[in-house]
């Protein structure tokens, strides 16, 4: 029913407007959905970059 790309006939407007309400939820839980999958990457991308600095640093100082 969400999915489909005519709303289907309502019998009253309340019927519409939770309909028109769990629609934009659904759309707003995928983006958060695809944010967060973003963010996630940007983590341990981040995370394995400041890894190789600190190894590096370790190495300049005969450390590691």
């Amino acid at each position: 029913m969400l999915n489909s790309p005519t709303p289907p006939s309502f019998t009253s407007s309340a019927e519409e407007i939770l309909y028109v309400g769990l629609r934009q939820m659904r759309e707003a839980n995928e983006a958060l959905f695809l944010e967060n999958g973003h963010l996630k990457h940007e983590v341990r991308q981040l995370t394995r970059e400041l890894s190789d600095k600190v190894k590096e640093l370790g190495e300049k100082k005969g450390e590691v």
